[in-house]
């Protein structure tokens, strides 16, 4: 790939998953990692692609290429391979082996990188057989409170697809009245496609959930706007928040119950508690993928002027 800016990766990607859809077909994607640097370098560069392969995060992986916070020459393929792998219905990547030519030479001087890794289909279903731990906690809203939420969102996305204005919807539900910072996370077959929220309880919760709606489905700047072929394989996941609370100890965070959220000056980022449980994190990971989200180093989490916030969701 001559080009490999993501917007060419997902132009490949959409191409492919077309021409190959329904059949039996392997799909490879070749590369090195980094290039003659030191063994230790050379380790802490390539494990930063393989945490990002491993999270199935092709956005982060594009980002730290971009900015060259690591190597691999063919980056674009690899991205390429996991938005196709998403387009088919995998939502897995796991790297299952890694050395660098030092292994075999013996000269850890100035080595090359390389991993093998693959991409497939975890089924929801089966996780939840094997009791994998629930997320969030429960803020006592009812069944149909949820579905009302559910179908805010729906019809707010559809109406704007269709040029028609937001529909006004009826809410007596004195729960949903309730100032609540929330997110709208969308995916589509299995891969994220938008999520945008607002963290603070200064709108009512029905209204911040029509908010977000538009923005996850057409605002969010890591996605192209949804589009109306697109709109019908839509999920929708709506996370309610608690309020946030400054903790200075981390052991204070538990994972699948909270989410962090991290600042550093001009710089912040979260992460919500499902996203640890998704990718199978532990708290030390988990903090450092959430600085990797607000644009720090992966350790930034351990300096005093870092602020360190930690919140629950309803989830559902």
């Amino acid at each position: 790939m001559g080009d490999q800016a993501i917007e060419t990766c997902e132009a490949v990607a959409r191409v492919l998953s077309d021409v190959i859809k329904n059949q039996d077909i392997l799909v490879v994607a070749s590369s090195d990692l980094s290039h003659y640097h030191p063994h230790a370098m050379a380790q802490d560069l390539d494990q930063k692609v393989i945490d990002r392969i491993n999270a199935f995060d092709f956005q982060g992986l594009a980002s730290d290429l971009k900015l060259h916070k690591t190597e691999a020459c063919g980056g674009g393929p690899i991205i390429t391979a996991l938005l196709l792998g998403g387009y088919l219905g995998a939502n897995k990547a796991k790297v299952v082996k890694y050395a660098n030519s030092g292994d075999v030479s013996g000269d850890y001087s100035g080595v090359v990188g390389y991993a093998a890794g693959v991409i497939y289909k975890e089924d929801k279903k089966d996780t939840k057989k094997t009791g994998k731990k629930e997320v969030g906690i429960d803020l006592g809203l009812n069944e149909k409170e949820k579905e009302l939420l559910h179908q805010i969102v729906k019809e707010t996305i559809k109406n704007h697809l269709e040029g028609k204005p937001v529909p006004a919807f009826h809410v007596d539900s004195s729960t949903l009245q309730e100032p609540r910072g929330a997110f709208v996370t969308l995916h589509k077959e299995g891969m994220l496609r938008g999520c945008i929220g607002h963290i603070r309880a200064d709108h009512p919760l029905h209204t911040t959930i029509k908010d977000m709606a538009i923005a996850a489905a057409f605002e969010d700047p890591r996605f192209p706007p949804l589009s109306r072929k697109e709109f019908e394989k839509i999920d929708i996941e709506i996370s309610v928040l608690t309020p946030f609370k400054r903790i200075t100890d981390i052991n204070a965070i538990e994972v699948g119950k909270h989410g962090i959220y991290i600042v550093k000056g001009f710089y912040s980022g979260l992460l919500l508690p499902q996203v640890a449980i998704e990718y199978g994190w532990d708290r030390v990971t988990f903090l450092e993928h959430t600085c990797n989200k607000a644009g720090l180093p992966k350790d930034a989490w351990k300096e005093k002027d870092t602020e360190i916030y930690f919140f629950s969701a309803d989830v559902f």
